[in-house]
């Protein structure tokens, strides 16, 4: 159903899965967007409770892992500028962090530099400049510090990367690369066009030479073969969703048409041969990685909260690569489950690792504390994913469905502001307000959500899909603003959810989602049906798939049993039992 009222032309909504290429787009921040309903109490308590307790664990200072909280704490200030303890961490963590950096630029504690491409080292640089550009961009550019600090760390690089008589490099931690996108986009915007197109240079450099040096060539880091060469996601998911985000930025940013078919190859075996039904990808215990084609085991998966994060990250480059509604399908997958569901319900835990079946709770703290600061950066950012533009400035796109206000895009020659009124992922009705102060004529495009994204998946009832194009003139109807309502329903049917049948695990097994949202089956007769993010919080077991013929699962094995500890207990690696017997156990 869809309803449209106001000074407002629309023409017949049409479905377009198979649309023609659309523009590149660009993803509009909204910094001063007021979040409401099922988001504003997700974030609230992540920001009371999460974020502060981060930063007691961790101590306020600077370092890879607390650069992540920082830019999610950034973000929870555009929400709560009133909140000073915060505003006070943010400022003594900056002051400690650029405190660190070298008179030549460089930022890291490995000495001599450069010489074990396994020491994390380029990764914590790229964290480095990720937070400087938030923090520029938080500031309105009144407050360059941090940014002038990345900018003499990436100009560093540049003097000791690329082609010769400079070195080459394997990075060990894909990471650095997309950040350097990210700076090359800042300084253009912040410096002048053009001035960051080195920044960009570099990256692509990296990128391409990954698999230079004969002696660092292994899937895990991402460097077994050129970039441009690859077709299939593996290795360790982490360094791949890092590595393919910086291809596709590369692809997108430098017109490298090697780049960007590789991209979309390796796109489509993470999510269409590798992904779970709950977003999460790198399913493989040992080496937290990609596995074979359609293996996909349950109790036994990893899916690992930063994989999630990168997914997002690489999410976001394919968007502006190709404009494509299939990549938002798959960010709100990951958001609304992988995500969403490594925190308990009060925010107080969280899971390193998040399987389909699971009978472990989350827990406190995690000595490698990598995703307790970046998952929140992701949740905290989507709603700078909510609205796009095209790159010719004439078309609008809505990407998420967020109840919030005071959302702000230039698109047709005018400013607009934006309200969106909704009870989603519960209810699919929406409500679009438009204002401008000015007359303003411009395509709407609204994503009505694909739930079979992944082909591994066929759900029913199927629901219609694609973006949705609405020809929008304001027109003003007094001296000052012209302002339209658009309204429609998304559908939200239950569905079952069937598997493709060369996934072992998922064999004579169904699960059910309703919009956005997988659901987990709980208890000792699993009767009681939460939302798979919700899982977990009133005891366990927990698991996604059910017997299609509706028995109860008693006795099922997988490798042993449905419900083996392998959900990464609170201790595991507080009892530091090293890696191999860890996994030898498992």
């Amino acid at each position: 159903m869809i309803r449209v009222c106001g000074v407002i032309a629309v023409a017949a909504a049409t479905c377009c899965a198979q649309a023609a290429p659309v523009p590149k787009v660009r993803f509009v921040p909204q910094p001063a967007l007021k979040i409401t309903g099922f988001w504003a109490e997700k974030l609230d308590r992540l920001e009371r409770v999460w974020i502060p307790h981060c930063w007691k664990r961790l101590g306020v200072h600077g370092g890879a892992f607390e650069r992540n909280l920082a830019e999610a704490t950034m973000l929870a200030l555009e929400r709560h500028p009133e909140r000073q303890d915060l505003a006070d961490i943010q400022e003594r963590f900056l002051k400690d962090d650029i405190s660190r950096q070298q008179p030549d630029g460089y930022v890291g504690r490995c000495n001599p530099h450069y010489v074990d491409y396994g020491r994390h080292e380029l990764y914590g640089q790229g964290y480095f400049i990720e937070v400087a550009v938030r923090h520029m961009a938080f500031t309105k550019g009144r407050d360059r510090r941090y940014f002038d600090a990345a900018i003499r760390l990436a100009d560093h690089l540049d003097s000791v990367f690329g082609p010769p008589p400079k070195r080459t490099w394997t990075d060990g931690h894909p990471g650095v690369e997309k950040a350097l996108l990210t700076l090359a986009d800042a300084v253009d915007r912040w410096d002048g066009a053009g001035k960051g197109a080195k920044y960009a240079a570099l990256a692509r450099y990296f990128i391409r030479h990954q698999s230079d040096i004969p002696e660092y060539r292994h899937k895990y880091c991402q460097s077994h073969e050129p970039a441009v060469q690859m077709k299939e996601a593996v290795g360790h998911a982490v360094r791949g969703t890092y590595f393919y985000a910086g291809m596709a930025g590369s692809a997108w940013r430098c017109g490298d048409a090697e780049l960007a078919a590789a991209a979309r190859r390796v796109f489509e075996s993470a999510v269409d041969r590798k992904g779970y039904i709950t977003g999460g990808v790198g399913g493989q215990w040992a080496g937290e990685a990609f596995g074979p084609n359609w293996s996909l085991p349950n109790a036994r998966a990893y899916l690992e909260g930063c994989a999630g994060c990168g997914m997002y990250d690489w999410c976001t480059e394919m968007a502006m690569l190709d404009g494509l509604a299939r990549f938002e399908d798959v960010r709100e997958r990951v958001v609304y489950n992988n995500l969403l569901g490594t925190f308990s319900e009060d925010f107080s835990c969280y899971a390193y690792q998040n399987p389909p079946a699971c009978a472990n709770p989350r827990y406190p703290w995690h000595t490698l504390p990598c995703c307790v600061g970046n998952v929140p950066r992701v949740l905290e950012d989507f709603k700078n994913r909510m609205y796009a533009v095209s790159s010719d400035g004439g078309m609008l796109y809505l990407n998420h469905f967020i109840a919030s206000t005071d959302g702000e895009v230039e698109v047709g020659g005018a400013r607009v502001r934006l309200a969106l009124a909704t009870d989603y992922p519960f209810d699919g009705k929406v409500t679009l307000t438009l204002t401008a102060e000015r007359p303003a004529a411009f395509t709407l495009r609204v994503r009505f959500p694909n739930r079979t994204e992944s082909a591994l998946y066929t759900a029913e009832p199927a629901v219609p899909h694609g973006y949705r194009s609405f020809e929008v003139k304001l027109v003003a109807a007094c001296p000052h603003a012209a302002s339209a309502t658009i309204s429609f329903e998304l559908p939200l049917p239950l569905q079952r959810v069937t598997c493709d049948a060369r996934v072992k695990a998922n064999r004579g097994l169904v699960a059910w989602q309703q919009g956005p949202i997988v659901y987990a089956w709980e208890g000792k007769e699993f009767k009681t049906r939460v939302p798979y993010y919700a899982r977990l919080n009133h005891g366990g077991p927990s698991r996604v798939w059910m017997p299609a013929d509706g028995s109860i699962p008693t006795s099922e094995t997988e490798s042993g049993n449905w419900f083996r500890n392998t959900g990464c207990p609170l201790d595991t690696f507080n009892r530091k039992v090293t890696t191999s017997r860890f996994l030898k156990e498992r």
